[in-house]
Parts: structure tokens; sequence; C-alpha cells
């Protein structure tokens, strides 16, 4: 089966030449996942001397690349992994692309053991359609109706619709760090 277009991912540099990317339709930053009651930290530095969980192929492991944390942080198959070390104690904190996390918290019931407390500032990612590297022509059309759909507001009202329950869970986890 081969497939025409994936909906949804991170624009990274090291998949460009793998991939056409189509315009953004959703930017998305990364998060410090820890277990509750932990203490969050105050700064990237703090962030930096936690023993980190993340998963492979991700955009927060870009960013553990680009800031050279790689040495001190164990890299697993997948976000659902990388989330159950931080439950089991074998990692402090899990960083994982916010709505990612959120989400996989949600499907793994852990929503009340491990919370997001740390937004990194400059780890934001643009989400986009993407295709084959031969299939520009699809990639052209598929821009064309980001585009409407984005001036329509189409792409606003849909984000409304299925992201709440995250960003809910995001904005109470960091109300809490507020307070």
């Amino acid at each position: 089966v081969e497939i025409d277009v994936i909906p949804s991912m991170a624009r990274l540099p090291e998949r460009l030449d793998q991939y056409l990317f189509s315009v953004r339709h959703m930017v998305s930053t990364a998060a410090v996942f820890m277990r509750e009651g932990e203490r969050a930290p105050a700064s990237v530095a703090e962030v930096a001397a936690l023993r980190l969980v993340v998963a492979r192929n991700s955009s927060p492991l870009s960013y553990v690349r680009r800031k050279g944390w790689l040495e001190h942080t164990q890299v697993v198959p997948t976000t659902d992994e990388a989330l159950r070390a931080v439950a089991a104690g074998r990692a402090e904190a899990c960083l994982s692309n916010q709505l990612v996390g959120l989400s996989v918290l949600r499907n793994l019931k852990l929503e009340d053991k491990i919370t997001p407390v740390f937004t990194l500032p400059d780890s934001s990612v643009d989400f986009c359609m993407v295709v084959h590297r031969t299939a520009g022509e699809l990639l052209a059309r598929l821009n064309d109706g980001l585009l409407i759909a984005s001036e329509r507001g189409d792409l606003q009202r849909h984000r409304e619709k299925w992201l709440p329950a995250f960003e809910s869970v995001a904005s109470h986890a960091h109300m809490r760090l507020l307070m």
C-alpha cells in the first residue's frame, strides 16, 4: 500500500530530503512532562539537568540534538514508552510535542499521574501535510486547499472543535505553575 498524504508531520531539517511539506496548518511547541508533585523546572538550564526521555524520530529529539543534550537523554521508540518511563520513575521528564504528549497521556489514562510543567520557549515546530518527493502536483493542490481553508476560518474551527480538551489540560497545568 502506498500512502499519498500524511495529514500532519513536524517539518524538521532531517526530513526535508525525504518529503515535500505543505504550507503549515499548525504550530506546536515541545513541553516537559513530569510526574505530579515533582518540582517543575524554572528554566531551560534546569530542564537540561533532568534525566530526560524522548521519542525517536520526533521534533523534541531534534531539539535535544540541537541543544547538545543527547548524551544524557534516553531515546525510546514512541511517546507512549517515554511517558511510561516517567510514570515508572525510569526518567524524571519526557520531552514531547505538547499536543502529542497530551493525546498520549489521555490514551494511556495517565493524566492524573503526569502533567506538562514547562514549555520549551525555542522549540516551535510547523506541522504540515506531507507527500512523496515526486508528488509536486498533489502538494500544490493541498497547499491551495489549506490556503482556502485558512482564509475561510475552517482551520481555526477544526482546531477549536478537535483540540479544546488538549488545550484545556495544558492551560490547567500552566495555571498550576503560576500559582
